[in-house]
């Protein structure tokens, strides 16, 4: 019999010193507040073994009504009811959250440059149409003197460039990632030039034409 309660102490000690992983209850408790009642029996009326406070750790071993019955981590042999709304199971963490799908960035747009060239000084006027990623649609107006070069990022471009004297010639060349997409030259006569890319007007071309430019007389 006296090995039975040394076998007894042994296990009530084993449970007051260490935190097991799974027990009778399953769960650890902890004090609602301060000052609350350890009782040797599972009623209102019984005796008070020990006051707790938020601080103590109980491990549950039994259910019964609104009573529980605890172990005291830390104290040997300390064990006895607690009224359940007086104690609460420590929060459990909340689960991470789903993480949201990763759109791919979509990819780059193309670089367009156009290269304007002729006789040095030569001025010009021109506007490019552009078209971006969602079908939208921009102009960029431009005057400037030759040579110049402008950076165009799209999905396609339309670009006409005039020249604003009959001496001289204008050309304009269309390029695309560093690869010529169009070009086209004016004569001495004619004034302005056109380029694109493959784009909703069409496919990539390049052309020259007049707008009835006035020679004036020797």
């Amino acid at each position: 019999m006296r090995l039975v309660w040394v076998v007894l102490l042994i296990a009530i000690y084993a449970l007051a010193i260490f935190e097991p992983a799974h027990a009778a209850g399953g769960q650890v408790l902890h004090p609602k507040r301060a000052d609350v009642a350890l009782r040797a029996a599972p009623s209102g009326e019984a005796e008070v073994l020990r006051r707790l406070n938020p601080e103590a750790r109980l491990l549950l071993f039994e259910r019964r009504g609104d009573w529980r019955r605890v172990g005291l981590f830390g104290a040997v042999g300390v064990e006895g009811w607690v009224a359940a709304e007086d104690v609460s199971a420590p929060a459990q963490p909340a689960p991470p959250p789903e993480p949201k799908p990763i759109r791919p960035e979509p990819p780059p747009l193309p670089v367009f440059l156009l290269e304007i060239g002729g006789r040095p000084a030569l001025e010009f006027t021109g506007e490019c149409r552009s078209v971006g990623r969602e079908g939208s649609s921009a102009r960029r107006p431009f005057a400037d003197l030759v040579p110049k070069t402008y950076r165009l990022q799209a999905r396609a471009v339309l670009c006409r460039v005039e020249k604003e004297d009959f001496r001289g010639r204008l050309k304009a060349l269309l390029r695309r990632d560093g690869k010529i997409v169009a070009a086209a030259e004016t004569s001495a006569p004619l004034n302005y030039v056109v380029v694109r890319s493959d784009g909703p007007w069409g496919a990539a071309a390049g052309w020259r034409g007049n707008r009835g430019l006035v020679v004036p007389s020797p």
